[in-house]
């Protein structure tokens, strides 16, 4: 969880100063204050987070990597018609 919060915090600079965005990342936020390991609370954390996204202009996704709860925003994006945006890795290029 911990590295998974250092990589948040980065990707969310990285939308700041790169694409002059403000970032929202539920994954920072809610676990300040819900327990990721307990599934009840990552589920409310994933639907407070799907309601965050309803109010975005984009959603932006690093990696290779789509975790369960990545998936959900993902879809929930692209049922909203929300643009998404793959950040790949090396380059920090957006697809």
């Amino acid at each position: 969880i911990e590295q998974n919060l250092q990589k948040a915090k980065e990707y969310c600079q990285w939308v700041l100063t790169q694409c002059g965005a403000v970032p929202i990342a539920r994954f920072l936020y809610f676990t300040q204050f819900l327990n990721e390991l307990d599934p009840a609370e990552r589920e409310m954390g994933i639907r407070c987070g799907l309601e965050l996204l309803a109010h975005c202009d984009a959603l932006y996704y690093f990696g290779h990597t789509i975790t369960s709860g990545m998936a959900f925003e993902i879809e929930e994006a692209r049922r909203l018609g929300i643009p998404i945006r793959h950040i790949r890795p090396r380059n920090q290029k957006v697809s």
